[in-house]
């Protein structure tokens, strides 16, 4: 029998799992070696603009070697050539503008990119850095801000911090600074950045002690060594700052400004030499002198060295200052101040002393010259002010000196003069009022008789007075009696009361009077006449015054004859006073008057005017001359008699001779003679005439400092047929 052949058989598991392991070994083979180069690597892929070119062949499986056979060459493989991204084409554009310093042009095309590719830091660093390039600082700081919101990044803040250093924000650079230290503590560099941002700085503290850890922890390096010696000696440690110099070797690349500072150190502490003394200048000599109060000699030495350097402006005003405090010579110091400004022009401060000075030795017109130039140059001068107000007020020009201290009080509250002169102002004005008007009550009498037959008594006096600083009233009242002939030729008299009331008022510092007069006069044969007048009266400084009046009141006051007084005749009167001194010793006065007498059917116009100049002799005697003119438009009326004197032209010249002695307070007296001639051309006369003028006055007063005792006496002769006239009156004032 045949033997039957048994077949082998071959698991189905195994036979599949054999086929599926060869698949994926010859995939992974594919997948990890052949593709990736073959094709991955030449597929030209790029990313964010940055292209990867391929220069390696692709990797090929083992081959056998070919039989030699001829074959046609292969055809060379194509180059794919790679495309430049948007980043390279840019920076391709503005390399070469960054290059020639273009950076406007460069800017601009950098925000044209960031419009598309607004994440781009590397573009907006390069921006940031172009913009303070450019000049545009703001812009620059807000760039690297946006960087710093965006990055947070070291290298960003850093770049901020630097830009805030070289824009001077010191204190927002300092904690950029003081931040990134923290973050990178071992950072040497960066440290002493910060130390060389605190020198520049000035905050040398802070950068000693960052420079001190330094050089600890890198004591070979000569730069943190040379940076901490120049920060002692700027703060004056200059022995610690050579110390600090002995560490740099001398093959450190900053030994030669290390020796150099070295040097310089040991200079500055080196002791200086002794000095060799000079000769002394003659302005030294002149200030030893002055300072062994050997006045004269440093006056001369300083005349000497004024003259031998004139343009020395400091010198001038040193000589200044010692001739008028050192050696109180005040005329020589007004010399030298004006020849000061003959040099070197006004100087406002020495012009005020100039005018003090002038106002010392007497010359106030000089010192007011002065000082209206000065305040009116500068007018904010409030001490300018307040001496000018005392040259006013000295040469009683009240007005002008209140004015000038209220000027000072208003630049200078207290200002020294003016608190003096304004209180001084009220006093002098208070007594200016005082001695001027006649206030008081008590009684007056006078008695005028001449060789006519005429008298006249007057009893009566001041029956009441009242006085502010500005308003005066003055009630006058009394008995009057006549005695003369009457219009037939016979002797009469008549007799009747007076009265008058007064007010007046004061203006400008007292310097203006002016006042208003009403009353009545009454005779019993003659009647009752209003009587009425105004005045104003005008003082001026040194004695200078000018009054103008009007009065309306009967005649026979003027006229002096009991004939006026029975016709009725009465007189508008106005005459001006002028009082003018005239230096220390020599005085004038002129006055000018017109009158109408109106009665007896006939206006008539009286004329007349005179002056006086007068020279005091001493202190009790004094001399005068006197001219008076006289005379009616038209011969006086007549009714029986003619009614008053009524010369064509009556021109009187005399001199005379006065004596005066009236102390402030107690007994005083007066006396007066005088003599000369008139000529006289009287309407009843055939022929102009020189009549002789004699006259004689006396009188004594006691003063108290409320009572005033007046008495005293006159006797005239003058005019034609042997005229004369003599007088009394006693006046007792008493103020309240």
């Amino acid at each position: 029998m045949a033997r039957r052949k048994t077949k082998r058989r071959i698991p189905y598991w195994v036979s599949y799992s054999l086929m599926v392991g060869s698949l994926l070994a010859v995939t992974g083979y594919l997948v990890i070696e052949v593709l990736p180069a073959r094709y991955i690597l030449t597929a030209d892929l790029r990313e964010s603009g940055i292209s990867f070119p391929t220069t390696a062949d692709a990797l090929a499986f083992p081959m056998p070697t070919p039989e030699p056979l001829i074959q046609p060459p292969k055809e060379a493989p194509r180059t794919v050539e790679p495309k430049p991204g948007p980043a390279e084409l840019l920076w391709a554009e503005i390399d070469p503008l960054l290059a020639d310093r273009r950076y406007g042009e460069a800017i601009a095309y950098m925000d044209r990119y960031l419009l598309d590719h607004p994440n781009d830091l590397s573009v907006r660093r390069e921006r940031a850095r172009s913009l303070a390039l450019a000049g545009d600082t703001q812009a620059a700081r807000d760039a690297f801000e946006n960087l710093v919101d965006r990055t947070d990044s070291p290298l960003d803040r850093l770049s901020l911090a630097r830009l805030l250093r070289d824009l001077g924000d010191v204190d927002n650079a300092d904690v950029l600074y003081r931040e990134l230290i923290v973050e990178r503590p071992s950072d040497l560099e960066l440290r002493h950045e910060v130390a060389r941002f605190y020198m520049w700085a000035e905050r040398y503290p802070e950068a000693e002690e960052i420079l001190r850890t330094l050089v600890v922890q890198a004591p070979e390096v000569g730069i943190y060594r040379l940076d901490l010696a120049r920060v002692l000696y700027w703060t004056d440690r200059l022995a610690e700052a050579r110390v600090v110099l002995a560490g740099i070797t001398d093959d450190s690349s900053e030994a030669a400004e290390a020796r150099a500072l070295d040097e310089e150190l040991a200079n500055l502490l080196r002791p200086p030499p002794e000095p060799v003394p000079e000769p002394e200048t003659l302005v030294e000599q002149a200030r030893r002198a002055a300072a062994e109060e050997d006045l004269e000699t440093a006056g001369a030495l300083y005349a000497r060295a004024v003259a031998e350097t004139p343009e020395d402006q400091a010198l001038a005003l040193e000589y200044i200052d010692f001739l008028q405090y050192r050696l109180e010579d005040h005329v020589a110091a007004i010399a030298a101040i004006m020849a000061y400004e003959d040099g070197f022009g006004t100087n406002p401060d020495l012009s005020y002393r100039l005018a003090e000075l002038y106002m010392w030795t007497g010359q106030e017109m000089e010192a007011r010259r002065v000082l209206e130039a000065l305040v009116r140059d500068h007018p904010e001068r409030a001490d300018a002010w307040g001496l000018l107000g005392d040259v006013y007020r000295y040469a009683d020009e009240r007005g002008k000196a209140r004015k000038a201290y209220e000027r000072a009080v208003e630049l200078q509250p207290g200002e020294t003069h003016a608190a003096v002169g304004l209180p001084e102002l009220d006093r002098l004005h208070a007594q200016t009022v005082a001695a001027r008007e006649p206030i008081g009550v008590g009684p007056k009498v006078s008695l005028f008789s001449d060789s006519d037959d005429f008298l006249r008594l007057d009893i009566g006096g001041t029956a009441a007075a009242w006085v502010s600083s500005t308003v005066a009233l003055n009630l006058t009242a009394g008995y009057r009696r006549l005695e003369g002939i009457d219009l037939a030729g016979i002797d009469a008299s008549d007799d009747g009361y007076f009265a008058n009331l007064e007010v007046s008022r004061w203006w400008s510092e007292a310097s203006v009077r002016t006042a208003v007069r009403a009353g009545v006069d009454h005779l019993g044969r003659s009647g009752t006449e209003p009587t009425f007048g105004l005045s104003i009266e005008k003082f001026g400084s040194s004695g200078t015054s000018i009054s103008l009046r009007y009065d309306h009141s009967p005649a026979y006051l003027l006229a002096a004859t009991l004939e006026s007084a029975v016709a009725e005749v009465v007189a508008d009167n106005v005459e001006v006073v002028v009082l003018k001194p005239l230096g220390e010793d020599w005085a004038l006065s002129a006055s000018a008057e017109v009158a109408l007498f109106d009665g007896g059917g006939l206006t008539n116009t009286r004329t007349g005017g005179g002056a006086t100049i007068s020279r005091r002799l001493g202190p009790l005697f004094s001399a005068e001359f006197s001219t008076r003119l006289i005379g009616f438009s038209d011969p006086a009326p007549v009714i029986g008699r003619r009614l008053y004197w009524d010369p064509t032209l009556f021109w009187s010249n005399t001199v005379g001779l006065s004596l005066n002695r009236f102390p402030e307070r107690g007994l005083g007296y007066r006396a007066r003679i005088i003599g000369g001639a008139a000529f006289s051309d009287e309407r009843d006369q055939l022929e102009t005439r020189w009549v002789p003028q004699f006259g004689l006055d006396a009188g004594r007063r006691w003063l108290s400092e409320r009572t005033t005792l007046d008495l005293g006496a006159f006797y005239r002769q003058s005019r034609e047929d042997e005229y004369s006239a003599f007088g009394l009156h006693l006046t007792l004032r008493v103020r309240p």
